[in-house]
């Protein structure tokens, strides 16, 4: 019944509105392999941080000493 009032109203439905964004973000993904850009400094300061903190979740036995 939602689909067929939203069909009447013109509004795209949920499955298809998820579809829209899986199509914008595969679009934006193959935009930056396209034409990469180098990252700033502050987002590779994130990036080390990020991947640091996955490494030393995923392998605590290796920064044992730091701590």
């Amino acid at each position: 019944m939602h689909r067929l009032i939203r069909r009447l109203l013109g509004r795209p439905t949920i499955s298809e509105q998820y579809a829209s964004l899986g199509r914008a973000m595969a679009d934006s993904f193959a935009a930056g392999l396209r034409d990469p850009r180098p990252l700033t400094a502050e987002e590779m300061a994130e990036l080390d941080a990020y991947t640091g903190a996955v490494a030393r979740r995923s392998f605590p036995m290796l920064y044992d000493d730091e701590d």
